[in-house]
C-alpha cells in the first residue's frame, strides 16, 4: 500500500495589496497576499504545489462566500510559500471570513488533500484616497522649530577685587516669539592672577537678562587655587539656564566678579584657550 503524504499548513494573511490606482480610489482592494508554511510528512516541504482556496463565513461548516480559487505550480522553499488570491471586492463585507485550503504536489493527478483547520482572515488597515476632486482647505501652520546663535569672547578682562565687569563679546540681543523658551548656555576660562604658590582667586560668573540676574540658575561661584609648582592656575566656568521670557526683545550677557583673593582674568580673545562663548537657543513650546 502506497503511503499518503501528510500536509500541514501554518499560514497567515499578510496585507491587502496589489490593487490598481483607480480601483483603489473607487472600492476596497480585492486581492490579498497569503503566506503559509507547508510541511509534508513532518518536515518543511520543498518543490512546487497546487492549491485550492475557498472562502467561508465560519471555522467549520457555514456558508461558502467565494471561490474556489485554484493556484497551480506554487513554489515552496523550506516550507514557505506565498501566493495571491482574488475573491472579488465584496467577499469581505459582513462578519468573519475563513480560508478552506487543499493542496497536492504539482503535476499530480491525484486528489487534493484538505488542510485543517481553516485559516482565519483578520482585518488590515485600509487607506482609501481620491485621485481627483477639489483640494481641501490648508492645514494649520506648523511651529517654527528652534534656532540657536553663539557669540564668542573678544578679549580677556581682569576686574579688580569687588568689581563687576561684563565679559567682552559675551552678549546677545534676541527676539523671543510667543510660547517659547530660551535655553542659555555659557562657558569659558578663568585664571588667577596670583604668582604665589599659595595664592587663589574666588570669583562669581553669572548671566544677566535685561540687566537682572535670574532668580533661579544662571550663576556660578568658583575658587581657583595655586599649588606648589603651579601658579596662575586656571579652570573653566560652565553655566546653563532654561528661561521662559515674555515675547519680544531681550538682552542676555555674561558678567564676572572677583570675590576674594587675587584678581582673576575672565575669558579671552580669538585663539586663546580661555575664550568664552554664549549660546542662546529658542525652543518653540
Amino acid at each position: 500500500m502506497r503511503p499518503r503524504n501528510l500536509f500541514i499548513l501554518l499560514g497567515c494573511l499578510l496585507a491587502l495589496a496589489l490593487c490598481g490606482g483607480r480601483a483603489l480610489a473607487q472600492s476596497s482592494p480585492s486581492v490579498i497576499t497569503y503566506q503559509g508554511s507547508l510541511r509534508s510528512a513532518g518536515v518543511p516541504a520543498n518543490g512546487r504545489f497546487d492549491f485550492v482556496f475557498t472562502l467561508f463565513d465560519a471555522l467549520a461548516g457555514g456558508t461558502q462566500i467565494a471561490g474556489p480559487v485554484t493556484n497551480l505550480n506554487v513554489p515552496a522553499t523550506n516550507g514557505l510559500f506565498t501566493t495571491s488570491l482574488d475573491f472579488g471586492t465584496n467577499a469581505y463585507a459582513g462578519g468573519g471570513r475563513w480560508l478552506d485550503i487543499s493542496v497536492r504536489t504539482n503535476g499530480s493527478s491525484g486528489a487534493f488533500t484538505p488542510l485543517t483547520p481553516r485559516q482565519a482572515i483578520t482585518a488590515a488597515p485600509l487607506a482609501v484616497f481620491a485621485l481627483t476632486g477639489n483640494p481641501g482647505p490648508p492645514g494649520p501652520g506648523g511651529t517654527t522649530g528652534q534656532r540657536a546663535t553663539t557669540v564668542y569672547g573678544t578679549a580677556g578682562v581682569t576686574p579688580g577685587l569687588g568689581t563687576e565687569v561684563q565679559l567682552s563679546g559675551l552678549t546677545q540681543t534676541i527676539n523671543v516669539p510667543a510660547s517659547s523658551v530660551a535655553y542659555i548656555a555659557t562657558d569659558g576660562g578663568l585664571r588667577t592672577g596670583s604668582a604665589d604658590p599659595a595664592g587663589f582667586s574666588e570669583v562669581d560668573v553669572y548671566l544677566k537678562i535685561d540687566g537682572t540676574v535670574p532668580t533661579d540658575g544662571g550663576f556660578g561661584n568658583m575658587t581657583i587655587i595655586n599649588n606648589p609648582g603651579v601658579t596662575n592656575a586656571a579652570t573653566r566656568w560652565s553655566i546653563s539656564l532654561a528661561a521662559t521670557l515674555t515675547p519680544g526683545s531681550h538682552t542676555i550677557a555674561v558678567y564676572g566678579f572677583t570675590v576674594s583673593g587675587s584678581a582673576a582674568s575672565f575669558s579671552g580673545g580669538t585663539g586663546t584657550t580661555d575664550q568664552g562663548e554664549l549660546t542662546v537657543m529658542i525652543l518653540k513650546q
